[in-house]
């Protein structure tokens, strides 16, 4: 874990952030087989997330499947993930539309995915929400895709209190 003050303004009564940051040491990767192309393409390109982080340590990229185009729930995948994690997991998933995903994978405790389709959703998902889940449509455009998931790796939560008291509450729902 990584914690920093971070200074809001320049007077002498400035505001200070605490930011905390979990050094993530595993991505967990997986796609229905309408999101299979994309996974694939990420995984191919793997070390441009791994070796790109603002924050470089050993990562392991975890394909926690599909493995071909044949039909798969994708409820499926979404277990598969849930059995692979850890807290310094962050997790990838990805279907058609990516809504499916979404509602699986928030029904899991300490699990915050957050549909993003572009760097704002990201920045907002990261550092307002502390989304721990990136899920993805499968419509998502290959050229930006990397630059998206090193985004969302390397945006921190902010710790202030009203973003920290809000995700409180939603890991108090059961």
């Amino acid at each position: 874990m990584h914690i920093k003050l971070e200074r809001l303004g320049n007077t002498k009564n400035a505001i200070y952030n605490l930011v905390v940051s979990v050094i993530i040491t595993n991505i967990i990767i997986g796609s229905d087989h309408r999101g299979f192309e994309l996974k694939e393409y990420i995984i191919k390109n793997k070390n441009k997330v791994i070796q790109n982080d603002l924050h470089p340590q050993n990562k392991e990229m975890i394909d926690i499947g599909c493995y071909d185009n044949k039909e798969i729930d994708f409820t499926d995948i979404v277990f598969d993930m849930i059995d692979k994690w850890a807290h310094d997991s962050i997790g990838i998933l990805i279907c058609k539309t990516g809504i499916g995903m979404s509602i699986c994978a928030n029904r899991f405790p300490n699990i915050r995915g957050a549909i993003c389709k572009n760097s704002d959703d990201i920045i907002s998902a990261r550092s307002h929400n502390n989304a721990n889940v990136l899920i993805l449509g499968a419509q998502n455009d290959n050229d930006e895709i990397i630059e998206m998931i090193n985004l969302f790796i390397d945006t921190e939560f902010r710790n202030d209190a009203k973003y920290s008291r809000r995700v409180d509450k939603i890991s108090q729902i059961k």
